[in-house]
C-alpha cells in the first residue's frame, strides 16, 4: 500500500514538473544581452526575456535541414550579429521553467505561409 501511495505521489510530481516547461517554436529573436545572460524573444505576439548559462544548448538548423550542436561560447558571438542587424530566421526555445532556456535551437531555414521553405536566391 504505502508503494502505491509513493509511486502516485512520484507520478503527480513529475506531470506537475513537466506541466511547468515550455516550448517557444519559430520565435523570433530580438536581442541576446552576453552581460546579463538573457535572450529576448518574441512568440505567439508576446515578449519573452530568458536566462540561459553555460548548461543550455545551442545549436542551427541549416537551410538544408542538418541540425549542429554548437560551443557554449558561441552565444558571444551570435550576440553581437544578432544586436548589430537583427536575425532573419527563427528560434525554438525549450525552457525547464518559465524564464530559463534550457535549449535554444536557431533556425536558419526560412519559412513562409504553409510551412514552405523560400525559393533559392538567384545566382548572380
Amino acid at each position: 500500500m504505502k508503494r502505491t501511495v509513493c509511486c502516485a505521489g512520484l507520478a503527480l510530481v513529475l506531470c506537475a514538473v513537466a506541466a511547468l516547461a515550455a516550448e517557444f517554436k519559430d520565435a523570433k529573436l530580438n536581442k541576446i544581452d552576453t552581460d546579463k545572460k538573457t535572450v529576448n524573444i518574441t512568440a505567439d505576439g508576446k515578449e519573452h526575456t530568458l536566462k540561459y548559462d553555460e548548461k543550455t544548448k545551442w545549436s542551427f538548423t541549416t537551410p538544408k535541414g542538418d541540425s549542429k550542436e554548437l560551443p557554449p561560447e558561441f552565444a558571444g558571438k551570435f550576440a553581437e550579429a544578432v544586436n548589430k542587424g537583427g536575425f532573419p530566421g527563427t528560434v525554438t526555445v525549450t525552457t525547464d521553467d518559465k524564464d530559463y532556456a534550457k535549449n535554444i535551437a536557431i533556425n536558419f531555414a526560412p519559412k513562409v505561409k504553409g510551412g514552405e521553405k523560400l525559393p533559392p536566391p538567384p545566382a548572380r
